[in-house]
């Protein structure tokens, strides 16, 4: 009674928060009660159960453990940014490590650091009478520097690489750089440097290292980055493969839980959610004076004096957030799980572990086990058991969501977003939403919110017109 009370609470908070954000951020309009009636979101829509009560069929099981690693291994083979970690090359060409490292180019203008103040000032171009360029008199070296550290003129023919796990939290970064960096001394909603977060315990493949020894650029399932050298732990191929394919692990499913440490020297530990940890099949009765009854005993990726790896224990009480073993990949667990993470404001690439639709939705779908590109627009690549909306007549069209089941994925051309159902006659969709118009008010949302398919977008459409695409994840027959 306690627990559901709590929850009640929160659902309530979560959603003034939103109306709130909504209507402090709007260009036009007055405030909460205009936003809330203009929205026409109730504090009852944000609760999960009340959308997946809508079809009888929420709760049945849409892929198996099988179906679901088929999935992955088809993605891995359809989709160029994916690959099966496990079954990765031992070894790269010159040409491929070149190319993946020249993913990225270092951005032109000024730069500004995480202060505010300007950390690069980019050359201005001035020409004699003649129209000849002159060369500016001094020019910063700054991105020549991090070009340099890129350790280019290294690669050879071909590059054997090495295997490692995260040791804490941390971020994966375009360039071998942790300066934060923007473009603007006011805005700074994007690190011109972040790729993603990066969670403790991540399994990676690490092709390449900076010129100073401080940066290693590493391969995950779905991107690709730089991660600073003390923060990975490197081990045999054999003994990192045995980590990946643990079968006994637990997922964190809610959107953080912190943990006190075994000894009171150790600071507390935040782990996110999406983080995987296997299990010690052999945990004793008691770790530290505390018993481990009611708790999982996780493998925490460590380092020993030597710098080898050594697993530390971790107790994690059973009713923290975490699921023994990926979740069910069930409309309701979508729903569910897509849910705790409504009101969360949006950071571009997930600056300081916020979030945005390409992390959103790759989240989401690994609490089930199903690795996404990290992307949208890679996303949109996989060939799933997907349904072209894009020929349908107006009434086809209706037809199709009058049918859908609530958590359904779909995309537009560059956005994606969870179908809630349809309620009244009236459409809704829980997603990222950046700004959208309501008649001739435009809302600066920045967060994860609900909103009716029938309101207007930045481009003209609405959200029911701008669907091309409905998807339910499987492997394509």
């Amino acid at each position: 009674m306690f627990r559901n009370k709590k929850r009640g609470i929160a659902l309530i908070l979560a959603s003034m928060l939103i109306c709130t954000a909504l209507s402090g951020c709007a260009e036009q309009g007055t405030g909460n009660e205009q936003t809330e009636s203009v929205l026409q979101i109730t504090p009852e829509q944000y609760d999960a159960s009340y959308w997946a009560s809508l079809s009888k069929n929420s709760g049945n099981v849409l892929l198996s453990a099988t179906e679901i690693a088929q999935l992955n291994t088809q993605t891995a083979t359809s989709v160029e940014s994916v690959v099966d970690l496990v079954t990765y090359p031992s070894e790269l060409s010159s040409a491929v490590l070149n190319s993946y490292l020249s993913t990225y180019e270092l951005p032109e203008g000024n730069l500004y650091g995480a202060d505010g103040s300007i950390i690069y000032e980019a050359p201005v171009v001035t020409y004699d009478e003649e129209g000849n360029e002159i060369p500016p008199e001094e020019t910063s070296s700054y991105l020549e520097d991090i070009r340099t550290n890129m350790n280019l003129s290294t690669i050879a023919a071909t590059n054997r690489v090495s295997y490692a796990l995260t040791l804490q939290n941390t971020s994966l970064r375009r360039f071998p750089s942790s300066d934060r960096v923007f473009a603007s001394a006011e805005n700074q909603n994007e690190d011109l440097f972040l790729e993603s977060p990066l969670v403790i315990g991540e399994p990676v493949v690490v092709l390449h290292t900076s010129a100073d020894q401080t940066w290693y650029y590493v391969q995950l399932r779905n991107c690709r980055g730089w991660v600073y050298w003390s923060d990975l732990v490197f081990l045999e191929k054999s003994a990192w493969v045995s980590y990946i394919e643990s079968t006994e692990f637990v997922v964190v499913t809610d959107p953080t839980i912190t943990l006190t440490p075994s000894t009171p020297s150790d600071s507390r530990l935040t782990l996110y959610i999406g983080t995987v940890l296997p299990i010690y099949t052999d945990a004793p009765e008691e770790i530290n004076g505390q018993s481990t009854e009611g708790c999982y005993v996780v493998r925490v990726p460590a380092k020993d004096r030597f710098g080898n790896l050594e697993y530390s224990p971790l107790l994690i009480p059973m009713g923290s957030g975490v699921s023994y073993g990926f979740l069910p990949y069930t409309y309701e667990n979508v729903l569910e799980e897509a849910f705790k993470l409504a009101g969360e404001k949006l950071r571009t690439r997930g600056l300081s572990y916020g979030w945005d639709a390409d992390r959103f939705f790759a989240t989401l779908y690994k609490l089930f086990g199903i690795y996404l590109p990290s992307t949208i627009e890679e996303q949109k690549t996989m060939v799933c058991v997907d349904t072209n909306l894009q020929e349908m007549s107006a009434k086809e069209r209706n037809s199709y969501f009058s049918k859908l089941s609530p958590g359904t994925q779909l995309y537009s051309d560059s956005s994606a977003f969870l179908y809630l159902g349809s309620v009244d006659g009236v459409h809704y969709i829980l997603h990222p939403a950046t700004s959208f118009f309501v008649g001739e008010t435009r809302y600066t949302a920045n967060s994860i919110l609900i909103t009716r398919m029938d309101i207007i977008q930045e481009s003209g459409l609405s959200y029911y017109d701008a669907v091309t695409m409905g998807r339910v994840f499987g492997v394509s027959k």
